[in-house]
């Protein structure tokens, strides 16, 4: 019971093999590629060294083999396929830090004084040319507060250039 409920919780695909090679179990079909009769052949040095198994098999799989016992007395091989592509998400997400990254070095090399406000009023951050220009250090430059509450504190001028 506990097998299954992790290898449905896991990304990466799991696959237990017996002391002959025979799949035990897995949380992935064979998607048309002889990867798990690859991993097969490996059971036997993987029982004989008892030791962890590192590899790679083409660009995309990583793989981690090692001997254990299974359900108390049965002895297997558990190999741990990692898949090395990106998805999609994870592309995306790359490319808007990257995205990111640009836009801050923008902002830095600015010779104007920039801060920038999100939606809640919160001063989020502030360049170098604004604690050139107001003269404050940024721990004094309120970014983190609100703006009501800078404003309290005088530094609304410089955040709305009064």
């Amino acid at each position: 019971m506990y097998l299954k409920q992790l290898l449905e919780s896991v990304d990466d695909k799991i696959v237990i093999f017996d002391k002959s090679g025979k799949e035990l179990t897995s949380n992935f079909v064979d998607m048309g590629f002889s990867l798990i009769d690859d991993l097969r052949i490996l059971v036997p040095s993987v029982f004989k060294s008892r030791n962890v198994v590192s590899f790679s098999m083409s660009d995309r799989w990583r793989i981690k083999m090692f001997h254990f016992v299974f359900q108390g007395n049965i002895e297997a091989v558990c190999a741990v396929i990692k898949d090395t592509r990106l998805t999609d998400v994870e592309q995306k997400f790359k490319e808007i830090q990257q995205e990111n990254l640009k836009l801050a070095g923008v902002l830095q090399s600015s010779f104007d004084g920039i801060g920038i406000i999100d939606s809640n009023g919160t001063l989020l951050s502030v360049n170098d040319s604004y604690l050139r220009i107001t003269g404050l250090t940024r721990e004094e430059s309120g970014v983190g507060r609100k703006v009501s509450e800078l404003e309290q504190i005088g530094h609304v001028a410089y955040i709305c250039g009064d």
